[in-house]
């Protein structure tokens, strides 16, 4: 797993909230590099699906990637 930066202690508010922000962002980091390499594989399987992907992969990165920009924004802007 990421781990960026010391841990704050689980038990306050402020502490579970920071728990929270980690798991999006983690869990989002991991789609952004999962996504990209699970397309290369059905390509390399699949060669038959290249053209569907070509569609479908700007649709799911823009929303993808806008959401982790504003993950990544509140997760570290939220930091002191």
């Amino acid at each position: 797993m990421l781990d960026v930066g010391p841990p704050t202690p689980p038990d306050t508010v402020e502490g579970k909230r920071e728990d929270v922000r980690r798991v999006i962002v983690q869990n989002l980091t991991y789609a952004v590099i999962g996504i990209p390499v699970i397309s290369v594989i059905i390509v390399a399987v699949l060669p038959d699906r290249l053209t569907a992907l070509k569609e479908i992969l700007p649709l799911i990165f823009t929303g993808l990637f806008g959401a982790y920009g504003t993950a990544i924004g509140f997760y570290f802007g939220e930091r002191k």
